[in-house]
């Protein structure tokens, strides 16, 4: 499939030869050779002392004019539900709710959170699968590739980080087939893959978000985690 192309923001000056229109890159699926594609969009608490900041995403997809955002930081400490004995689906859970409601109005205006995939399950806004975190074809094709950075704001907020300062455990929305006292799977130090009870306090969310490629415009930037594109609900 082509990669889908975001509107630009630039006008086509056809009347002036030397008015060149600025070149917007193609958002596009992981790709092994070049890796992933970065873009920011909507802003959250990052900062220790909680400013606001541009959220960083890591396109793992494009598909049928929707692309796959990751979070490249765990955000915040949260539970995924209050009490491990009534811990069920995913979209009973006490995390859905807060990501599907505080934080996705925290996050993203309306104008933005229009231009986001709306669906009950698994949310506007979810977690990432076992099966996402675990798939080649989204860059993940070893435990190294699933460690994730968090943000100050994370840390300050009580988020349990490993040793060396670098990465933190972070949940899936996938309950654990082999216990059924309320684990959810979740990422470890490493990478690895395990679970742990819905009750704890300091792991937290790596949300993703599937964004309607049609629905969103380009205002700059590259594409690299360095220089991301910076991304915006069309007006």
């Amino acid at each position: 499939m082509k990669p889908l192309r975001l509107a630009c923001l630039s006008l086509l000056c056809a009347a002036l030869p030397l008015c060149a229109l600025a070149a917007v890159p193609a958002l596009r699926s992981y790709d092994r050779q070049q890796g992933y594609q970065y873009v920011t969009y909507g802003a959250y608490p990052q900062g220790a002392a909680g400013e606001a900041l541009p959220i960083l995403w890591r396109v793992l997809s494009v598909e049928d004019g929707a692309a796959y955002l990751l979070s490249e930081y765990v955000l915040e400490p949260g539970q995924m539900h209050h009490a491990w004995e009534a811990y069920g689906a995913w979209p009973e859970t006490d995390l859905y709710a807060h990501l599907n409601g505080a934080f996705l109005r925290s996050a993203f205006t309306p104008a933005q959170q229009a231009a986001l995939a709306q669906r009950p399950a698994p949310g506007t806004v979810f977690l990432p699968s076992e099966a996402d975190i675990t798939n080649p074809a989204y860059g993940f094709a070893g435990n190294a590739d699933r460690q994730a950075p968090f943000t100050p704001y994370a840390q300050a907020q009580g988020l349990f980080v490993y040793r060396g300062g670098r990465f933190s455990p972070y949940w899936t929305r996938d309950r654990d087939t082999k216990h059924q006292d309320g684990s959810p799977r979740r990422v470890l130090e490493g990478g690895k893959m395990g679970f742990i009870r819905a009750i704890v306090e300091n792991l937290g969310p790596r949300p993703g978000v599937l964004l309607h490629v049609g629905a969103a415009q380009a205002l700059g930037g590259a594409g690299t985690r360095d220089n991301p594109l910076v991304l915006d609900a069309l007006p």
